[in-house]
């Protein structure tokens, strides 16, 4: 049996959760996430320091990117059908680190190629840290503003459907045509997941059960470690020119 965000019931959520529940679910979400980004920045470290793991996903990255791309794509679907798992609390961890080592195996060759110097940028670690700070600093003012607003942002869900198959596609082309999607697709993609986290903060506040940290943090993880990527892939592009 399992359960996504959409099918969450508003009415278990406010009706049958107090106010201690929902703030201790809530604590238990942001902890999960803190812990899941620090599992990331642990992994993706350890990566750069085997140098020819590091270099063979470089340069898998630079020659073939869609492999990683669809690996990515496969190993999040099933980490997310396991995070979502009411199966038990195992799976749902199982499911969670599956997605952070994820997420740092496609993330680690772009690192690695700036703080290595592949790039032919001089202060490629110093962008990788603004590139954090930049994420950081966005995540908690979109959270401060659903939070403190109070407003509610699930509206968005039909608008981002939408934009996430276009997205794809764009990749899809990207790919097929060797299409160069340049510093315009990234800043885009930083503001479609800005409004991604609105709406994710919102669903997780108002719809999720209270026993549904682990699936909570894993979607809010996603998109601060897919942000992280694109605010860095951008920084990259602005170095370079």
């Amino acid at each position: 049996m399992s359960y996504s965000p959409e099918s969450y019931s508003r009415d278990f959520y406010s009706a049958d959760a107090s106010l201690d529940t929902r703030s201790a679910f809530l604590r238990k979400v942001y902890a999960h996430v803190f812990g899941a980004v620090l599992a990331m920045v642990a992994l993706i470290s350890l990566i750069c320091t085997v140098e020819p793991l590091a270099n063979a996903l470089m340069g898998l990255a630079f020659s073939a990117w869609w492999v990683i791309l669809v690996g990515f794509i496969a190993i999040s679907f099933i980490a997310e059908r396991m995070a979502y798992s009411q199966a038990s609390r195992g799976v749902q961890y199982a499911g969670l680190g599956l997605y952070v080592l994820a997420q740092s195996i496609i993330i680690t060759p772009m690192v690695y190629a700036l703080t290595s110097g592949a790039f032919g940028i001089a202060n490629g670690t110093e962008i990788v840290l603004q590139a954090a700070g930049l994420t950081l600093l966005i995540f908690g003012g979109l959270t401060a503003v659903v939070f403190l607003t109070k407003a509610d942002f699930t509206f968005l869900r039909g608008f981002l459907a939408v934009a996430g198959f276009g997205v794809l596609g764009l990749i899809i082309v990207s790919l097929v045509f060797g299409v160069h999607l340049g510093t315009w697709f990234s800043v885009g993609m930083v503001v479609l997941l800005a409004l991604t986290i609105l709406y994710e903060t919102s669903a997780i506040r108002e719809n999720f059960p209270p026993d549904a940290y682990v699936a909570a943090a894993l979607a809010l993880f996603g998109s601060i470690s897919t942000m992280f990527f694109y605010i860095l892939r951008l920084l990259i592009s602005l170095n370079s020119d």
